[in-house]
C-alpha cells in the first residue's frame, strides 16, 4: 500500500468511518423506537380486544342481546328462520325454536310444536294484548295464562317477559323454578314473533366467546385458558403454549413472552383467562418508515460518490470535472451529514415521544373526565333531595291536618322529576300507607288513584307489607307495644326484602342521613328517606320512602347535565349511550355503527 492510499484510507477514517458507526447507531435506536412503538400498538389493540371478549364471555347477556338484534334486523318468515339458523349454526348450540306469522301461526318450527297441550295461536294473541297493554296482564283471564305457562312453564309471567331483551340486567326467563323446563327467549310484534328454548347447560357453555376467538378477523392471535386446555382459532398455537398453560394461568403478570410470542393476558370470567398474541418476530422486525429509509439512501449515496471522487483525486491523481462550487457543496454535504443524521434522530425520537405523550395525556384526562362525570352524579342525588325538601312543607302541612288523600299525595309526586318507581307514606298508628297508585287503610283499599290499583294485587300486597315494615319502625322508634304477631310478620318482610334483621334496620334507618341503595335481587333502587314529626318532637308520625328507578334517574341525570360536558377545557367530545343502547347524547350516536360495536 503505497502512501497515497494510506492518505486517501487516513481521510476516510476522518471523514466518513465515524458517520457510519452513527448512522449503525442511529438506525438501532430508530428500530428500537420502532420496537418499542409496534409493542405499545399491540398492547392497545390488545387491550381492547380482551373487553370484547369479557363481554362474549357472559354467555346469557350475550345470547339475549344477539338474539334480540337477529330479530330485530330480520323482520319475520324465512328470512328469521335463515339468520337465526345462521346464528345457532356459528355458535354450535343446540336449541329449540319456533317463529309465529302475524295471523298467530306457526310459521316455522325446528320441532314438533302440536305435541304441547298449549294453543300456540292464543299465546301469540295475548303476548301481543300484553306488548300493546302492558295492563292486560292484571285481567288476563285465568285461561289464557294457563294456555301461557303450559306453553312456556308453569312460572312464566307475561309482564316480565321483556327481560330477555330490553331489560338492564339482560337474562333468559326462568320459567319453571324445578328447572324441568328449559329457559326461555321471548319477543313478539303484531307481525311476526320468535321464542326459542334453552336448556340450563348452555349457561355453562363458552358459545359467544369461542366464536369470537375463532371467527374474528383480527391481525392479533386470540385464544383464552379454560380449566383444562388452551383455546384458539390458529393452528398450531393451542400446542406451543399448552406447556406453558400453568405458567400463564397461575401468573399475576399481564405481559408475557414465551414460546416465541408475545402476550397480554386479563381474566375475562370466573374460570377464565383471555389472552392476544402476536409473534415476537413481527415486534423485532419492522420495516423503517419510507421517509427514513429515502434519507438513509441519500447519504449513503452521498458518502459514496465522496469516497470515489476523492479516491480519483488522492490515489489515482486523476483531475475530476467538478466546478468549485460543487466541490464545496459536496465537502459542504459531507462534512454536515454527521451533525444533520444527529438531529434527525434526535428530533424522530422527539416527535415519537411527544406523540406518546400527547396520547397519554388525553387518554389519562378523559379518564378523569369520565370520572368526574361519575362523581357528579352525586349532585342528582342532591339536585333530587332539593326537590322533595321543597315539596315536603305542602305536604306536612296537609298531614298535620289529617289530609291523606290524592290532593296531598299526588300533589307531592307530580312535583318530582322522575316519577318514583316506588312510593310510600306510613303513618305510625293510624293503619295508613300511601303510595303513587292509591291508599291502604288497615290492609284494603282505602282511595284509589287509578282504578287498576283496586286489582293489583302485587301492588296492594307490597304497600301492605311496606305498611307493616313502617309502622314496625316507627312504633319501636317512639317505644309503644308491638304485638308478637306483627313482629313476626315484619321479621319475614325485612329478611326477604333488605336480608337484615328488623332492628338492624331501624339502626341502619337512624344512620342514613337522606339517600340508601334499596337492593331486590340483582337491582338496588336509589331511595329517599325521611322519618316526620308532626305533632309532638319527641316522636316520629310517618315515614316517608321514595324509590327511584336508577335507569330513568341516570337518564334524567345526563339529560341535565349533557349541554355543559362538552365545554370543557380539553376540548373532547362527549357521547353517551345507555347499556340498552336505546337512548343516547347526542340522539344520532345511535346511529353510529362502530359505536354500536363498541358498545
Amino acid at each position: 500500500m503505497n502512501q497515497r492510499q494510506q492518505s486517501w484510507l487516513k481521510l476516510m477514517s476522518i471523514t466518513l468511518l465515524l458517520p457510519l458507526v452513527i448512522l449503525a447507531t442511529g438506525s438501532w435506536y430508530m428500530a428500537s423506537l420502532g420496537r418499542e412503538l409496534r409493542f405499545r400498538a399491540f398492547e392497545t389493540e390488545a387491550d381492547e380486544t380482551l373487553e370484547s371478549m369479557r363481554y362474549v364471555a357472559a354467555t346469557e347477556k350475550y345470547l339475549c342481546k344477539s338474539l334480540s338484534d337477529v330479530f330485530d334486523q330480520n323482520p319475520g318468515g324465512d328470512q328469521l328462520k335463515n339468520a337465526l339458523e345462521t346464528f345457532l349454526k356459528s355458535h354450535e348450540l343446540t336449541c329449540r325454536y319456533l317463529i309465529w306469522s302475524a295471523d298467530g301461526n306457526v310459521q316455522h318450527s325446528n320441532f314438533d310444536w302440536q305435541q304441547f297441550s298449549g294453543d300456540w295461536k292464543l299465546a301469540f294473541k295475548d303476548m301481543n294484548s300484553v306488548v300493546d297493554r302492558p295492563a292486560f296482564v292484571k285481567q288476563m283471564p285465568a285461561t289464557s295464562l294457563q294456555n301461557l305457562r303450559q306453553i312456556f312453564g308453569p312460572n312464566f309471567f307475561p309482564r316480565y317477559y321483556h327481560m330477555c331483551f330490553s331489560d338492564r340486567y339482560l337474562k333468559l326467563l326462568r320459567t319453571d323454578a324445578s328447572q324441568n323446563r328449559p329457559m326461555v327467549w321471548l319477543n313478539i310484534n303484531h307481525n311476526y314473533g320468535l321464542s326459542v328454548f334453552f336448556e340450563y347447560e348452555v349457561l355453562e357453555s363458552d358459545c359467544g366467546l369461542r366464536h369470537f376467538t375463532f371467527n374474528t378477523d383480527r391481525q392479533l392471535l386470540l385464544g383464552y385458558l379454560d380449566p383444562e386446555r388452551v383455546m384458539t382459532g390458529t393452528p398450531g398455537l393451542a400446542a406451543e403454549l399448552q406447556p406453558h398453560l400453568e405458567r400463564l394461568r397461575g401468573s399475576f403478570s399481564r405481559v408475557h413472552e414465551l414460546a416465541g410470542y408475545q402476550l397480554v393476558t386479563n381474566f375475562i370470567s370466573r374460570t377464565r383467562t383471555g389472552f392476544c398474541a402476536v409473534k415476537t418476530s413481527q415486534i423485532e422486525r419492522g420495516e423503517f418508515v419510507v421517509w427514513f429509509n429515502a434519507v438513509l439512501a441519500a447519504m449513503l449515496a452521498v458518502m459514496l460518490v465522496f469516497a470515489i471522487i476523492s479516491y480519483r483525486l488522492i490515489v489515482s491523481r486523476a483531475s475530476v470535472s467538478m466546478r468549485l462550487t460543487r466541490q464545496l457543496l459536496l465537502l459542504f454535504v459531507v462534512s454536515n451529514l454527521l451533525p444533520g443524521f444527529v438531529l434527525l434522530v434526535i428530533g424522530s425520537d422527539y416527535l415519537q415521544q411527544f406523540r406518546q405523550s400527547l396520547i397519554s395525556s388525553s387518554f389519562n384526562q378523559s379518564n378523569s373526565y369520565l370520572q368526574n362525570i361519575d362523581e357528579l352524579y352525586i349532585s342528582e342525588l342532591t339536585a333530587q333531595k332539593d326537590n322533595m325538601e321543597k315539596a315536603q312543607p305542602e305536604l306536612i302541612a296537609a298531614l298535620a291536618k289529617n289530609q291523606v288523600n290524592r290532593a296531598s299525595i299526588r300533589g307531592f309526586l307530580d312535583k318530582q322529576q322522575p316519577q318514583p318507581y316506588r312510593f310510600f307514606l306510613v303513618a305510625s298508628d293510624s293503619g295508613i300507607v300511601a303510595s303513587s297508585r292509591g291508599i291502604l287503610k288497615n290492609g284494603k283499599v282505602h282511595e284509589a288513584f287509578l282504578k287498576s290499583f283496586r286489582k293489583d294485587e302485587i301492588r296492594v300486597n307490597t304497600a301492605d307489607a311496606m305498611h307493616k315494615l313502617g309502622s314496625y319502625v316507627l312504633n319501636t322508634l317512639n317505644k309503644r307495644a308491638v304485638s308478637k304477631k306483627v313482629g313476626t310478620e315484619v321479621e319475614f318482610v325485612v329478611e326477604s326484602m333488605a336480608q337484615k334483621r328488623p332492628l338492624e334496620m331501624i339502626q341502619m334507618f337512624l344512620e342514613l342521613d337522606s339517600f340508601w341503595e334499596w337492593a331486590l335481587g340483582t337491582r338496588t333502587y336509589p331511595t329517599y328517606l325521611k322519618m316526620i314529626k308532626i305533632f309532638d318532637p319527641g316522636l316520629y308520625d310517618y315515614l316517608l320512602l321514595y324509590l327511584w328507578d336508577a335507569y330513568e334517574l341516570e337518564i334524567k341525570f345526563m339529560s341535565r347535565i349533557y349541554h355543559n360536558l362538552n365545554r370543557n377545557e380539553f376540548g373532547l367530545k362527549i357521547v353517551a349511550v345507555d347499556e340498552r343502547f336505546e337512548q343516547a347524547f347526542p340522539p344520532e350516536a345511535l346511529q353510529n355503527r362502530r359505536l354500536k360495536e363498541f358498545s
